[in-house]
């Protein structure tokens, strides 16, 4: 029998085990793997919302302070130190934007976000720092 048995839902407590055994209340398991893949999702699901609650809380939230481009990046100066180059290729208006067009934005959400009234395009700044947020892109 594994972690996740019937025998051993009783072992897991505490806020993410009231989770789990909540979230395989609603499922139809049949067997111990069942109960294992079921609860290994609940977790993953887990661990993704209390990441993007970290990075999305307003008063402990990523933040941009200043941002400026080259040819290939767009570059970001975060407010907890951290300097983040992000492919342009990502964002097609901002890739066929001229520099002197990038250089024409303001923070909004006090640098929560960016905007570029010119281009009408704005990024989530807590957003470039989530894996899954963007597809792998081919640029040069």
């Amino acid at each position: 029998m594994g972690m996740y048995s019937r025998p051993n839902m009783a072992a897991l407590s505490g806020r993410m085990g009231r989770k789990i055994i909540d979230h395989l209340r609603n499922q139809t398991v049949e067997t111990d793997d069942d109960i294992k893949a079921s609860a290994d999702a609940c977790i993953e699901r887990i661990k993704r919302q209390k990441e993007a609650e970290r990075m999305c809380d307003f008063k402990s939230c990523v933040k941009a302070i200043r941002v400026w481009v080259d040819e290939k990046h767009l570059w970001l100066e975060l407010n907890d130190g951290r300097i983040l180059g992000v492919p342009r290729a990502w964002f097609p208006k901002i890739r066929n934007a001229t520099i002197e067009q990038l250089g024409k934005y303001e923070l909004i959400g006090d640098g929560i976000g960016i905007h570029w009234v010119d281009l009408d395009e704005d990024i989530n700044v807590p957003n470039l720092l989530r894996k899954e947020k963007y597809k792998e892109t081919s640029y040069e």
